[in-house]
């Protein structure tokens, strides 16, 4: 018996322990299985292929949790759902979604062809009825995608990474990597940064998860509503010259209340013990921040439209 206890001692020291190399390693995995496989079952099995890809991800950050040791319970934290915190999410969703869309927007203007592939993708979704498209592309994702990235990487950062900054910067780059989409990066990785945020701000997962099902339920309704993007659109050409520069423009004015409803949302979520805590000095730093960005943004915005209505 102490033979086998010493046996199972020593093995259990040569399994890596939850931290910045087990995340690395786990995520290197994901993006193989995806590459290699999961998207091969989306492509010949459509929205299925989709569900396969969900629960994979479930199977990937419990077994991984398994092997290093990360209790679930501590991976996943859930904790009494605040008011403060609940509006804060989506206070800072919505900012998030404005700047997302300026960005991708300025994206789309100097590789055009982005608009396709988002064609594309909203085709293959739209694909299956209503409702269950809407259960595979919000529900599942806000519980599968945040299980392993919120969950189990994100987790294993924190043990060791001490920096929230970093860690938010280090967890949107990868769930950027994780929708191996060149035209999409960098909106996914500030939606990623910002999930990060809230998870390391509140500790609780209930959060992630509603953010992440908010944030996909409000695009997939978009792209009901919208229909194909290809019918309206003809010619890159056109884009580039016509639609996507007045969006933009229409955008930035509109979207110069971002910076405030990110703030407004961070100070929701950290509650106002903790907000003073922090001291006056942070508090009117971010708010002059947040002004001269969003004044910034106005003018930008009225310059590009006036620009395009004096030709």
């Amino acid at each position: 018996m102490k033979g086998l206890v010493h046996y199972m001692n020593e093995n259990e020291q040569k399994f890596p322990k939850p931290g910045p190399l087990a995340a690395v390693v786990v995520m290197l995995l994901e993006l193989g299985v995806s590459f290699y496989v999961l998207a091969a079952a989306q492509y010949y099995l459509g929205m299925w292929g989709m569900v396969i890809t969900e629960l994979a991800f479930v199977a990937i950050s419990l077994g991984a949790a398994w092997v290093v040791g990360l209790n679930v319970r501590e991976m996943l934290p859930f904790k009494r759902i605040r008011v403060n915190e609940f509006f804060g999410t989506i206070v800072i969703w919505a900012g998030a979604l404005m700047l997302v869309i300026i960005i991708n927007l300025i994206f789309f203007y100097f590789f055009p062809g982005g608009l396709e592939v988002n064609a594309n993708i909203s085709s293959f979704i739209n694909s299956w009825p209503v409702i269950p498209a809407l259960f595979v592309v919000a529900v599942m994702p806000a519980v599968c995608e945040e299980m392993l990235h919120r969950g189990f990487i994100q987790r294993c950062f924190m043990k060791k990474i001490k920096s929230k900054m970093l860690t938010c910067i280090i967890m949107g780059i990868f769930f950027g990597l994780f929708h191996m989409d060149f035209y999409r990066f960098i909106g996914t990785a500030i939606l990623g940064g910002i999930l990060s945020y809230v998870l390391i701000t509140t500790d609780n997962f209930f959060y992630n998860m509603l953010f992440h099902f908010v944030n996909n339920f409000f695009a997939q309704m978009l792209s009901i509503l919208a229909g194909d993007m290809t019918e309206t659109i003809d010619t890159a050409e056109t884009l580039t010259r016509g639609t996507i520069p007045m969006a933009l423009a229409a955008y930035l004015i509109i979207g110069c209340v971002t910076p405030f409803l990110l703030l407004g949302g961070s100070m929701l979520l950290k509650g106002l013990n903790r907000i003073k805590a922090e001291g006056t000095t942070k508090l009117v730093v971010s708010i002059v921040i947040a002004v001269a960005v969003a004044i910034v943004m106005f003018a930008t915005g009225f310059a590009m439209m006036a620009s395009y209505i004096v030709k």
